[in-house]
């Protein structure tokens, strides 16, 4: 066989294998975008019975008076009703969950209920700026995927439950300008992911518990407005990530005295070394 027809037929049939190579990709990718369609329109089943009556109780206990929205339009992922509610939700494996309520200055006037633990798979939850009285159920300590829980601004009483602890996920607590007693739980300091902690004008007395040295990861920190009494704790030295702390104008008539470790870290060169809240 002449080497010049069988090169030329070895190119060829490169050329053939190439181009079947490329139709199988094709047609492969053509099956693989129609299945991904077909998952996309699955159809979405309702709200689980125990989250409709965890949201229904919790709208009747906190004395909305607008018409509660439909839950099944709650499908659609997100539903805002106004600039200040918005309804969320995510499709876990066909099944819709209720992710995020946000009320906040809507003129909720009741007791958030103990029923709010029937809403699992909650990551925000936002009722600033009503007039909600009562305490902070302890059952919330039951949200384990809560990463937000915003109760600022209202008339809330009673102690901070411990059982907020055992939110792991949790990078907002914002409970200022409440009625909160007591001292701050030393189970905050498990919540490792905490971001953000806004105390601000309440009624805690007491001290930052030691344990809260293991927050890490916190940003802010905002206690002005209460009676706690002591010295400020040379752990919040370690707090690397913190960029705001909002101690001075507590009610107490006991000096809060800044460590050096604190001065020398956050306050410019040449400064006094010792400063008294």
């Amino acid at each position: 066989m002449d080497e010049r027809y069988a090169g030329h037929r070895v190119v060829l049939i490169s050329k053939t294998v190439f181009l079947l190579i490329l139709f199988l990709l094709c047609q492969l990718g053509s099956e693989f975008k129609f299945q991904s369609a077909a998952e996309n329109n699955t159809k979405v089943g309702d709200l689980p019975g125990p989250e409709v009556d965890g949201f229904t109780d919790m709208m009747s206990s906190l004395q909305w008076k607008a018409r509660p929205p439909k839950l099944s339009s709650c499908c659609r992922e997100m539903v805002k009703l106004s600039s200040n509610i918005t309804i969320t939700c995510r499709v876990d494996k066909g099944t819709p969950h209720i992710s995020g309520i946000i009320m906040e200055s809507v003129a909720l006037t009741g007791k958030i209920p103990e029923h709010v633990a029937a809403l699992t798979y909650l990551q925000t939850l936002d009722l600033s700026d009503n007039t909600i009285h009562g305490s902070i159920p302890y059952q919330i300590g039951y949200l384990f995927q809560l990463i937000t829980l915003e109760l600022w601004s209202n008339q809330l009483s009673g102690e901070i439950p411990r059982e907020l602890g055992e939110l792991s996920q949790l990078g907002v607590l914002s409970v200022p300008e409440n009625g909160l007693r007591g001292t701050l739980p030393p189970e905050l300091g498990k919540l490792s992911n905490l971001e953000e902690l806004w105390l601000t004008s309440n009624n805690l007395r007491g001290d930052l518990p030691k344990d809260y040295e293991n927050l890490k990861n916190l940003t802010i920190l905002e206690i002005a407005g209460n009676y706690l009494s002591g010295r400020i704790p040379r752990f919040i030295a370690k707090w690397d990530n913190l960029y705001f702390l909002n101690l001075p104008n507590n009610n107490s008539r006991i000096n809060l005295t800044f460590p050096e470790e604190i001065m020398r870290k956050y306050c410019p060169a040449g400064q006094k070394k010792s400063q008294q809240l």
